[in-house]
């Protein structure tokens, strides 16, 4: 069964990613949280990130992402 759409190149190149913490991209690639600034990628960063499946089931799927080095670092 497919629950993200696995792409067709003449309609659009990319897939239908999950998108994380933002969908779009922030005024000059950056946001300010307690007087920090936090810089993000475009859609986020879980778009290029693999995420594994907790719940399977007919009508629904629970994916997770785990902390890594790289998002890490992004919030520090």
């Amino acid at each position: 069964m497919e629950y993200i759409w696995n792409g067709n190149p003449s309609v659009w190149k990319f897939r239908a990613p999950i998108l994380f913490p933002i969908v779009g991209r922030l005024k000059d690639g950056y946001f300010l949280w307690q007087g920090k600034e936090y810089h993000l990628p475009n859609h986020g960063f879980s778009r290029d990130l693999e995420h594994s499946v907790v719940v399977r089931e007919k009508e629904r799927v629970v994916w997770r992402l785990q902390d890594t080095t790289y998002t890490r670092e992004l919030l520090l």
